[in-house]
């Protein structure tokens, strides 16, 4: 995971939905997002996406076996500091962990089937809809070193971001994954930044992020080590402060608590189609 799959987890920060409040912000950037394009005769979306692939070292993906992220999460305004790991490991395995002081422990993953979370707050749920989709979708492992998963991509502009010259790439995920436009630098082709949006229980989260500090972290593998980004008028900033390649992983299996749902739903859908079969049955010995 490098740049692009690094945002989208930040994006998707189970601690936001949960603690900040909607405020002005949020038209603001929505309306930024959705700005048409204005420039010409730009470069080709996808091509420079092969480009930002091979800056990033992203091939690299394919070798392994899986990472770690040892880093910590803050929340300026809500004088929130926590402790923040984040495992992956091929092909589509994650899990997130983010402890807060006075808070607790807020966690999310996906099992290779399915995307689950479980905090304080909103306490254990199976992540379901565009929100289940857009977490299978970050949680393929090598995803950033395959930019023909996306199925659409346009250049909009060439313009500054983040103090660089940059080109703003509309990306469209498969399925109902919202669309996010990536800042990708006109020099280095490395990606800057993002807008998007993030599907949370609470509806569609418009979402701004930059990173930098980028460093190799093994086998010409880059990875930004300062992340932030902004989303109902919050401020959040995600540090790095140790990534290690291939490790000893974890178990990825959700928590007992939201194993309880997976029961749950199973025996459920078991029901309505022993219930549907029953029907069927009934209708074809009637005379």
């Amino acid at each position: 995971m490098t740049h692009r799959l690094l945002l989208l987890l930040l994006a998707s920060a189970l601690v936001t939905p949960a603690l900040a409040k909607p405020g002005k912000a949020d038209a603001q950037t929505a309306a930024k997002v959705d700005a048409p394009a204005t420039a010409a005769a730009l470069p080709d979306g996808r091509e420079l996406l092969f480009k930002e692939v091979n800056a990033a070292g992203s091939a690299t993906l394919d070798t392994l076996k899986g990472l770690h992220m040892e880093g910590t999460f803050s929340m300026p305004a809500q004088g929130l500091n926590a402790k923040m790991s984040i495992w992956r490991a091929a092909p589509n395995l994650m899990r997130t962990r983010i402890e807060i002081d006075g808070i607790g422990v807020i966690e999310e993953g996906f099992d290779g089937t399915r995307a689950w979370a479980n905090d304080p707050i909103q306490g254990p749920r199976i992540r379901s809809g565009a929100e289940g989709e857009e977490a299978a979708f970050t949680a393929v492992f090598a995803g950033d070193a395959h930019p023909e998963r996306y199925t659409d991509v346009q250049t909009l502009e060439s313009a500054e971001f983040a103090g660089r010259p940059a080109f703003k790439i509309k990306v469209k995920p498969p399925g109902d994954i919202p669309v996010r436009f990536l800042w990708i630098d006109a020099e280095t082709f490395r990606t800057l930044g993002a807008e998007t949006t993030a599907p949370s229980p609470m509806g569609e989260i418009p979402v701004t992020m930059t990173m930098g500090d980028v460093r190799d972290v093994g086998n010409g593998l880059l990875m930004p080590f300062t992340m932030s980004q902004s989303m109902m008028n919050t401020e959040q900033t995600i540090q790095l402060t140790a990534v290690t390649l291939d490790p000893e992983l974890p178990d990825f299996a959700a928590p007992a608590a939201v194993q309880e749902l997976i029961k749950a739903d199973e025996a459920a859908a078991k029901a309505a189609a022993e219930a549907v079969g029953g029907a069927k049955t009934e209708g074809a010995a009637a005379p």
